[in-house]
């Protein structure tokens, strides 16, 4: 990808949010965003799953099994996107449903196999709306991973949650093509093998991350 993007482009209150930034990502590759607030992250990843057109360039997503249409992007956006009255199962067997283009009988063993993931008990069904915040955040990450796309973003996924969630993270996001933005320093230098390093609307540094130190950190909380 390279792309920029300016938010009121020809106003007085015109903000570049992305300079030229210019990324690839690899397939089996897991990369991490880091930056301050207003660095452009949130812009990107929303760039990159179509929710926003960019002022200039482009993106190239390229799919795998699936084919080229629609090339496959799992999606958690930085804030929870949930039916209040829709349980934890009822929201897996919706979306597997959608992205498999197909009756349930098709995506059961799917859906069977995500519960099971999520490990809720009792909660996968209840409502969502009386399942606390970390529950529903988990939920949306698990959502993002249906039909195994080939790329994954999840913006700020650990916000909220509790250390048993992130080893959740950990264990569902290790082998996975993804794009991963996060403020935990640690759980980056776990999950990630490239950083890229925003400021001031650009990617300043992208940085391989060390084999060694990363298979260390993951021993000692798996």
């Amino acid at each position: 990808m390279n792309v920029s993007k300016v938010y009121g482009d020809g106003t007085r209150s015109r903000k570049v949010a992305l300079n030229n930034v210019s990324i690839e990502l690899h397939r089996g590759q897991i990369t991490t965003l880091l930056g301050h607030n207003g660095a452009g992250k949130t812009t990107l990843i929303n760039i990159l799953t179509g929710m926003l057109k960019p002022s200039s360039g482009h993106v190239v997503v390229r799919g795998g099994d699936q084919g080229e249409e629609g090339a496959g992007i799992g999606v958690c956006p930085q804030r929870d996107v949930l039916f209040p009255n829709l349980t934890p199962r009822e929201h897996i067997t919706l979306y597997a449903q959608l992205k498999a283009r197909s009756h349930y009988h098709n995506v059961r063993d799917e859906i069977q196999n995500m519960v099971r993931a999520l490990s809720l008990g009792g909660a996968c069904d209840r409502r969502v709306c009386r399942l606390s915040g970390g529950t529903r955040r988990r939920l949306c990450v698990a959502l993002a991973f249906i039909h195994a796309p080939a790329l994954v973003t999840l913006d700020e996924p650990t916000a909220g949650v509790d250390p048993a969630a992130r080893r959740y993270y950990c264990s569902h996001c290790h082998c996975c093509n993804q794009w991963f933005c996060a403020y935990k320093q640690l759980l980056c230098s776990i999950l990630c093998l490239k950083k890229c390093i925003f400021a001031n609307a650009t990617c300043n540094w992208q940085l391989t991350v060390d084999y060694k130190n990363r298979n260390r950190l993951w021993r000692s909380i798996m």
